[in-house]
């Protein structure tokens, strides 16, 4: 089992279920923000577990993270990593969540320091984000502002997109979508824990910077344009311009000016749309720079 897909889903799950079931309402704020948050501490803590164990060129999100016990079993660190995360983020789902973590099929060495390790990169970044809702970014460097919206009647000025919670352009849609491109490029479980965290820390940030800009730009356009230029770099294809990615693909985009529909189609990326540019220089930032926390973009200067 891919534990990052796995618990990907739970955390869409969880999200879906905040914003239509759950009663009483999950504490923390919800809609654009609040999701995207919650996406990006659910997967730089698993990203964190991981990479914590085995080392990578990337190294990871947290400047200091704690060191893991030799022999701990990565899949344990990523599943209570999660299970820590998501259970401090919707704690009225803590019973849903525990069932979660034990049909994970965790067994064998190493699985106790394993959980331990995670447990403890969880609480790391938890403890991180705990002023939020906060104007501090995760990871992108500068403060980017988006492009002057499109004129009316502009073709362009067009976004649509639709998501499972009735969320336009919702950053559980961009996740969904960031899942058929993995799965369609078997993607291993490191492979998982890189891309999803680099989606959702640009998706993050992202929304952090549109509501911080005077223009108030469309944050639907910016996670599409956070979203799938990340995907673009992830996969080594040229910054500008249509791809093939999306061949044989249709839960993706026809372009990315109209959002995501049911039909076949290529994302084009060469449309600067209200707040496309901006998710755009997100994601090429955090491809640049790394996903690294010392390297965050603080407040907007008054």
């Amino acid at each position: 089992m891919d534990q990052i897909l796995y618990w990907n889903a739970v955390a869409l799950e969880s999200d879906r279920k905040a914003h239509t079931e759950i009663e009483p309402v999950e504490p923390r704020p919800r809609g654009p923000i609040g999701r995207s948050r919650a996406l990006a501490i659910v997967h730089l803590a698993m990203h964190d577990a991981i990479f914590s164990i085995f080392g990578a060129p990337h190294d990871t999100w947290l400047t200091a993270p704690p060191v893991a016990a030799a022999g701990a079993l990565p899949d344990a660190a990523i599943a209570v990593a999660a299970h820590t995360t998501l259970s401090a983020l919707y704690p009225a789902q803590t019973p849903r969540l525990d069932k979660a973590l034990r049909t994970a099929g965790l067994r064998g060495p190493g699985t106790r320091s394993g959980g331990s390790q995670g447990q403890a990169v969880a609480r790391a970044i938890l403890k991180d984000r705990a002023g939020d809702p906060g104007p501090g970014c995760f990871a992108v460097t500068k403060r980017y502002t988006a492009d002057p919206p499109p004129r009316a009647g502009d073709p362009s000025s067009l976004f649509h997109a639709c998501d499972g919670s009735g969320q336009l352009g919702s950053p559980s849609l961009y996740n969904l979508i960031t899942r058929e491109f993995a799965v369609a490029q078997r993607n291993d479980v490191e492979q998982n824990a890189r891309l999803f965290a680099l989606v959702n820390t640009a998706l993050a940030d992202a929304a952090i910077l549109c509501q911080d800009d005077p223009s108030y730009p469309s944050a639907h356009a910016a996670f599409g344009g956070a979203a799938f230029q990340t995907i673009r770099r992830y996969y080594d294809v040229a910054a500008e311009g249509p791809d093939s990615l999306t061949d044989g693909l249709g839960f993706v985009s026809e372009e990315l000016g109209c959002g995501a529909t049911a039909g076949h189609g290529r994302a084009d990326l060469s449309q600067h749309i209200g707040g496309v540019r901006l998710g755009r220089d997100v994601a090429d930032d955090l491809w640049a720079a790394g996903l690294r926390q010392d390297q965050a973009a603080g407040p907007r200067l008054p």
